[in-house]
């Protein structure tokens, strides 16, 4: 019997689509739960901590309240950009992740609610601006 390339049956069987059926018939890992996704990220703001040293976090920490307050709402990537500058220096700007988060959930900064496009990152999308918090 003939092959009818017009039925999805027989369509999947062809090697141009041989790839994607593979693919679509293998199982997929399902998506992390919000509770497995914070505890991840909490793992690696604790790894990232962890090698910056606790003098380097309260550096960096205190650069951050002074130059939000002295010149107003920042991205991220301009206080680091900022720190660095100013001698504050990590082996890695991701070291910079913890001290933002444990500032933002201390409530001594926060989120303006305006996002601006990002400088760095192989054009990933905007970033928000932060705030002493009030």
């Amino acid at each position: 019997m003939a092959r009818n390339v017009h039925n999805p049956q027989d369509v999947r069987d062809l090697p141009l689509f041989a790839a994607r059926a593979d693919f679509m018939a293998k199982p997929q890992r399902p998506s992390p739960t919000r509770a497995e996704a914070v505890a991840a990220r909490d793992r690696g703001v604790a790894a990232a901590a962890g090698g910056a040293g606790a003098a380097f976090l309260r550096q960096a920490a205190e650069f951050i309240r002074c130059r939000l307050r002295d010149a107003g709402p920042s991205t991220a990537e301009e206080l680091v950009d900022a720190a660095k500058a100013s001698g504050i220096v990590p082996l890695n700007d991701r070291a910079f992740g913890p001290v933002m988060l444990k500032l933002a959930r201390a409530g001594e900064i926060e989120k303006t609610g305006q996002f601006v496009p990002r400088r760095k990152g192989n054009m990933s999308g905007a970033q928000p601006t932060w705030r002493i918090r009030s």
